[in-house]
């Protein structure tokens, strides 16, 4: 699919954007992990191990690398993750507004 130069503008203004909103649930996470960890350390150990790990191998999907061929990929990436607001779907093109109503948000 071409990416038209609104698109491309559009989601490079988002990037920095989302990569904040993605930190942002990361610290979330991992506060509600250490905050309720209780006696047994090695239970939120491996909770927040394996958040890490998780959440280290989606960086890429997510955020290195966009180039006009893959804008498409990486913002229906955010949708699918629940990073993106209808709000900022709506900021959009038609055309990937309508591709973005197809993707179910993984959350």
């Amino acid at each position: 699919m071409a990416t038209s130069d609104k698109d491309w503008q559009r989601a490079r203004e988002l990037h920095p954007v989302l990569v904040q909103r993605y930190l942002n649930g990361f610290f979330t996470e991992v506060d509600s992990i250490t905050q309720n960890r209780g006696t047994d350390l090695r239970s939120p150990y491996r909770d927040l191990y394996k958040l890490i790990s998780e959440r280290d191998k989606l960086i890429p999907e997510l955020f290195e690398g966009m180039t006009h061929s893959n804008m498409w990929v990486r913002v229906l990436s955010w949708k699918r993750h629940g990073l993106l607001t209808k709000e900022e779907e709506r900021t959009f093109t038609f055309e990937i507004q309508e591709a973005l109503r197809k993707v179910s948000v993984d959350r």
